[in-house]
């Protein structure tokens, strides 16, 4: 089959015909409709990685094998993937806190193989139903990125009707879902960009302004004077201005890194407004059924920026690099 591998002499992904995976007792075989390039896929183009592997950690398809042991899935049965993939069995895994694996991974690595192939397999239980209202490029555009919007927001900051939140840098899956979210629990949405043209999208999706970081634009606390209550961010290098914007008691959540380097605050800005700063990745097994079931309930439409034959993966990947989407990049395979 035809998939997107990493080749570590050259340090760069390319097309490559590779064996169709072998599934175990409590596996599935999906034949893959479509997938969703995250950062996480820059991010492991790397020189220390010094193994092939298959790209891809999101994905959404059809099953068409199921090992032995699986009674809760059926060849044709049309599927969602969870990608986060955990032994279910340590102390957090117990707790249901499967994100805090030690011994979990990522599909897209070098130890699972990844939804950028014409096949993939991974545990039954990774599994959700695809949601009948959305296209397979919708549903693939869903689980790493929303899995963490929904964790950020309601495990962690706990996000209530009415209150103001600040999404900062529009235009990244996480953010848009994040924006998404909020709006549909009633808080009031301001955003920040680079871009005048990202910050118009959202507003017409809801937000109620935006905030130019790079031109000055509008101060956000001119929007909400007492500052926000809760906001959200993958920059490190915006944690100082964070801080600066929280309102007293406020909730700060990073849901990623992305920066040269460490930040640096005012831990005592911290202590004087008594702020919450949550770390969050990814999402356990129930969140993810949950954020599913969402989508089904409330027929939620991921924001797709474009979507690509799988052969044009090198297309996607500058797109990505540039920050020019708004909206996932998807795969169509």
């Amino acid at each position: 089959m035809k998939a997107v591998v990493f080749n570590p002499e050259k340090v760069m992904p390319e097309i490559k015909e590779v064996p169709i995976p072998v599934i175990g007792d409590n596996e599935v075989l999906i034949k893959v409709k479509a997938a969703a390039l995250n950062h996480r896929d820059l991010h492991i183009t790397n020189s220390k990685n010094k193994r092939s592997f298959i790209y891809g950690s999101d994905g959404a398809g059809e099953i068409i094998d199921v090992g032995k042991q699986v009674t809760q899935w059926s060849i044709g049965d049309e599927v969602v993937i969870n990608s986060q993939i955990s032994c279910l069995e340590c102390e957090y895994c117990l707790k249901g806190e499967h994100s805090l694996c030690e011994s979990g991974n990522v599909l897209g690595g070098a130890v699972w193989g990844g939804t950028f192939a014409k096949y993939v397999k991974v545990p039954a239980v990774n599994l959700e139903r695809k949601p009948n209202h959305l296209t397979f490029a919708e549903a693939a555009a869903l689980p790493l990125a929303f899995g963490t919007a929904w964790r950020a927001l309601f495990s962690k900051a706990k996000l209530q009707a009415g209150e103001s939140i600040l999404i900062e840098g529009i235009g990244g899956g996480v953010a848009l879902y994040s924006l998404q979210l909020a709006l549909s629990v009633g808080a009031k949405v301001f955003v920040t960009s680079s871009s005048d043209e990202k910050l118009e999208k959202a507003i017409k999706l809801g937000a109620t302004s935006g905030f130019n970081y790079r031109d000055g634009g509008i101060n956000p606390l001119s929007l909400v004077p007492t500052g926000f209550d809760v906001i959200v961010s993958s920059n490190s290098r915006t944690l100082t201005s964070s801080i600066h914007y929280a309102k007293k008691g406020g909730r700060l959540v990073q849901f990623s890194f992305i920066g040269e380097n460490l930040p640096l605050f005012d831990i005592d800005t911290v202590m004087g407004k008594q702020l919450q700063i949550f770390g969050s990745a990814m999402h356990s097994y129930t969140e993810f059924k949950n954020a599913i079931r969402f989508v089904e309930e409330s027929k939620l439409v991921p924001v797709v920026s474009n979507i690509l034959p799988l052969e044009s993966f090198d297309e996607g990947f500058s797109e990505m690099k540039q920050g020019n989407q708004f909206g996932k990049i998807v795969f169509s395979i």
